[in-house]
């Protein structure tokens, strides 16, 4: 595998919208994120510091979100997206930002087991 010319790989997490524009609205609008390319180009590119792929067993992840999920691995898509920000209440605006546009907020942020302040939203195509 060739790398950039900075040495760091690049990895893309595609994510299956079957409203291309809505989700841009979403991420774009609602949660601020800078993009590349617009929804009339067939792709949207959501711009972040990184990305860093994480292992997490589902039964632990099911339990992070709440009491129920690891009866509804249905509702789990394949992977979930982590947006990570610096205090407490940087996350809680994050919630709000999210619910503010559109997003369902299935978990309220708390303190988690690893020693993190997290909460959960599904976005408007019912990623966590």
């Amino acid at each position: 595998m060739v790398h950039p010319s900075d040495g760091n790989p690049r990895i893309n997490h595609h994510l299956r919208s079957g409203r291309l524009k809505r989700s841009y609205r979403f991420y774009k609008e609602g949660l601020g994120f800078p993009t590349t390319r617009a929804p009339e180009e067939s792709i949207v590119f959501v711009q972040t510091g990184g990305v860093a792929p994480a292992l997490y067993p589902y039964a632990a992840l099911a339990g992070d979100v709440g009491p129920g999920w690891d009866e509804r691995p249905q509702e789990f898509s394949i992977f979930t997206l982590a947006h990570n920000v610096r205090d407490r209440a940087e996350a809680d605006e994050v919630l709000a930002l999210a619910r503010s546009a559109g997003a369902v907020v299935v978990k309220t942020a708390s303190d988690t087991f690893w020693g993190r302040y997290s909460g959960y939203f599904t976005d408007l195509d019912g990623y966590l």
